[in-house]
């Protein structure tokens, strides 16, 4: 906000430029009690161009548009018409050279601003492919990233599961097995006629039978279990990576982006999650809550 000082003094001085009555700045402010860096504090026009207004040094100052401003500012300030002076400045500028005024732009050819354009879009094609190009190396290599983890996850499970199965192979089963196998040497070198094998009890018959019929009922339910299918349902909250095999079907993977979901239906899944802290799971309508933390890699074997 410009500051507005009231003329206590004489309204005007009078002397002759271009033929007009013009106003004594200098004297004026000077009357005033001010310093033009006491004007330029208030209006922050530079103390230069504020000497030039008053000494009527008008080729020191900058284009007739900013000039014109500078001059309403300054009258103001001083509590002062500011017409006055603006007549005797248009005065100044109709002395001028119209040419020293009148910036005439030359046009551009027309062969050149057409190999401008082109060379505009070919830098947005170049920018275009570059980003596609980044963002495509960026998703591969987040999916080696979870790959790895994945195959470091399972070389690890396999090897502890494959430990733990040799260690604990039953003792009576090897000795069984090595009765079986003497058995059965012993029965090739002397083989036991048919004449003196004897039939085998009724009771034995009788829990053969009942063995049988319970695997036959065995046979039938999984025969059943295997035609009903369930459903699940897959919705990632993060970027997540997942391997999902249903059924006898070969294993596929992919990775999901944030708010991206999938739905499959068999009798039997197993899914390997990449971020188990970054996906919700939902098998048979019922969601299996939170699976682990961020960047955890679960196996899951359903149902």
């Amino acid at each position: 906000m410009v500051d507005t000082i009231k003329n206590t003094g004489p309204s005007a001085i009078p002397y002759q430029g271009f033929g007009i009555t013009e106003y004594d700045l200098k004297s004026i402010r000077e009357s005033k009690g001010l310093t033009l860096r006491d004007i330029f504090e208030r209006t922050r026009i530079s103390v230069a161009n504020l000497a030039a207004i008053e000494n009527g040094e008008f080729h020191l100052l900058p284009p007739p548009v900013f000039t014109k401003s500078f001059i309403k500012i300054y009258a103001k300030t001083l509590g002062i018409d500011s017409n006055v002076i603006l007549t005797r400045y248009e005065k100044y500028i109709e002395t001028l050279n119209p040419t020293h005024l009148d910036v005439k732009i030359k046009e551009i050819p027309k062969s050149a601003r057409l190999f401008y354009k082109a060379f505009l879009w070919v830098l947005l094609i170049i920018i275009i492919v570059g980003l596609v190009t980044f963002s495509l190396s960026t998703y591969e290599t987040a999916i080696d990233v979870v790959k790895n983890q994945i195959s470091e996850q399972e070389h690890k499970s396999f090897s502890l599961k494959t430990t733990d199965d040799i260690g604990t192979i039953p003792k009576s089963e090897a000795q069984d097995q090595t009765n079986v196998a003497a058995k059965t040497q012993e029965g090739d070198a002397q083989p036991i006629p048919l004449s003196q094998a004897q039939p085998a009890p009724r009771e034995t018959q009788e829990k053969q039978k009942m063995t049988q019929g319970t695997a036959s009922e065995e046979i039938n339910k999984n025969q059943g279990d295997a035609a009903e299918t369930y459903q699940i349902t897959m919705e990632a909250r993060e970027m997540t990576w997942l391997r999902v095999t249903a059924d006898s079907n070969p294993p596929y993977e992919i990775l999901l982006q944030p708010g991206e979901k999938i739905e499959r239906e068999a009798s039997r899944f197993i899914v390997v999650v990449g971020n188990a802290g970054g996906i919700d799971i939902i098998f048979q309508g019922k969601s299996l809550g939170n699976l682990g933390e961020r960047g955890q890699v679960v196996h899951l074997k359903l149902p």
